[in-house]
């Protein structure tokens, strides 16, 4: 994001934002290469996104 934008912001809330928007998927599967625990995976959902872009949405942090 502050990569493409030129925009920095607050790395706490990137995740809460980012899944709050409904354009990820979560997986079943987990990474757990770097951890016990393990990460979950998450797949863009392209069909929700462009049905909000339809609607107005603006991508923004």
């Amino acid at each position: 994001y502050e990569s493409i934008y030129g925009e920095t912001m607050d790395k706490r809330n990137f995740r809460k934002k980012i899944l709050g928007m409904g354009i990820l998927e979560r997986l079943d599967e987990k990474d757990k290469k770097s951890s016990k625990r393990g990460a979950y995976y998450y797949v863009f959902n392209r069909q929700r996104y462009e049905s909000m872009l339809d609607k107005g949405f603006v991508f923004t942090m």
